[in-house]
């Protein structure tokens, strides 16, 4: 392993440091503000804004507004992180999604009407579009890449044609030529399957996997015998009947509750072949139907059922950045530093993350991702390093390392090692 690994305890703070040593246009007073901003981020309860940030660090809230206005290589710096915790073998997907952020005030940028997934209704507010990456065989995602949303009023004034698909879309395809290297298939949910994405997708050199409404016009390829006489020759053998899943052959059984059918079919939105899995789920009312779908047509149905339902992961990246790293906090008005604080939101907990996959690989510890407890050992170890010096203890001291152990741990759910 490379040197990112060779201290675990510490590998909070090395760990950003040594990647940013990496990056070559970053200066150093911005990379001792980046340590000392996510440092501060990680350890901190409350809500995450200039002010606060102010009361937790050795900074002014000036200092703050100031930085957050100037640009950084977010992705960069994600790719080269994330680099870090990938095995050979390992199972990467790339996926993308937004998420509404509550946010009031007449004079934000990019305020607007977004849908909020979990009161199910349109709101005003901010929406953060996201691209992940994730780790199928670890059940691990972590963010690339974070942009707010812009306005309908902002999309419409640069082409009058244009919509949120066509910002989606855009925002994807910028990050691509990073995605592309750590895998070639992308994922997002039934919102995305749309024609203008997922052909701009496959165009820009990934495969997409999504999912269909039930009634798709999918077509199934005619393979009977083709006669010799006038007109086209017969391509198709008219639509698919999903209810009674003509053209699928079984595939095979997820669980006692799940089976996979699959096959090939037109579609005709797309206007090409996809290959269609039929996930048939046992309820209490009898059977549900799911069609999932991939355009890489040599891609088993037990991948594709795997790839769809790891993207659930980036949900809970929102979850945990907005409950403990202070996503939905933002404080500025101004663009730029809206996209700042998102960005570096998603970078703590992205750092968090790594520190855990470093617990288990370094140190064995298999415990599933607490975002509580590493919040809660930052947190007392911010504390301790602030007390124990004015109580005149050593912290190098042997006497005091069962104690210092427990004062960490104090609060977590497990130990986080750190």
């Amino acid at each position: 392993m490379n040197q990112i690994k060779k201290k675990v305890e510490s590998v909070k703070m090395k760990l950003i440091e040594t990647i940013l040593n990496k990056m070559i246009k970053v200066s150093k007073n911005q990379k001792k503000f980046l340590i000392m901003a996510v440092e501060s981020i990680i350890s901190m309860y409350g809500r995450v804004n200039y002010r606060s940030l102010e009361r937790q660090s050795s900074c002014n809230e000036k200092r703050f507004r100031r930085w957050f206005k100037k640009k950084f290589d977010f992705a960069e710096f994600n790719e080269i992180a994330i680099s870090e915790t990938i095995k050979i073998g390992d199972e990467m997907i790339a996926a993308f999604d937004p998420s509404f952020i509550e946010k009031n005030g007449n004079k934000t940028s990019g305020g607007g009407t977004y849908w909020d997934g979990s009161n199910s209704q349109a709101k005003k507010g901010l929406e953060v579009s996201v691209c992940s990456l994730i780790n199928v065989s670890e059940s691990e995602a972590f963010t690339l890449k974070a942009m707010q949303t812009p306005s309908m009023e902002e999309i419409k004034s640069n082409n009058e044609n244009d919509t949120r698909i066509d910002f989606y879309l855009n925002f994807a395809l910028k990050q691509l030529p990073i995605l592309k290297k750590f895998t070639n298939h992308f994922v997002a949910d039934g919102f995305f399957s749309k024609t203008k994405f997922v052909n701009g997708i496959v165009e820009g050199g990934m495969h997409f996997v999504g999912k269909l409404r039930k009634d798709a016009n999918i077509k199934i390829p005619y393979s009977g015998e083709k006669k010799i006489c006038r007109g086209r020759p017969k391509k198709f053998n008219g639509k698919c009947d999903i209810d009674s899943l003509e053209g699928f052959s079984f595939d095979c059984k997820i669980d006692d509750e799940t089976m996979l059918y699959s096959g090939k079919f037109f579609n005709e939105a797309f206007d090409r072949n996809i290959k269609v899995v039929a996930e048939i789920k046992r309820t209490k009312k009898g059977y549900s139907i799911s069609l999932l779908f991939s355009t890489d047509l040599d891609l088993c149905a037990q991948k594709i059922y795997a790839y769809y339902h790891a993207r659930y992961q980036i949900e809970y990246i929102f979850k945990d950045a907005k409950q403990h790293t202070g996503l939905g906090d933002c404080q500025a008005r101004e663009k730029n530093a809206i996209n700042f604080h998102f960005n570096i939101s998603l970078l703590a907990l992205n750092i968090v993350k790594i520190q855990h996959h470093f617990n288990k690989e370094e140190l064995g510890i298999e415990q599933p991702f607490s975002m509580i407890s590493f919040k809660a050992t930052y947190h007392n170890k911010n504390m301790i390093s602030r007390f124990f010096p004015k109580l005149g203890l050593d912290l190098s001291s042997e006497k005091l390392s069962p104690v210092y152990r427990e004062i960490l741990d104090y609060g977590t759910i497990y130990s986080s090692r750190i």
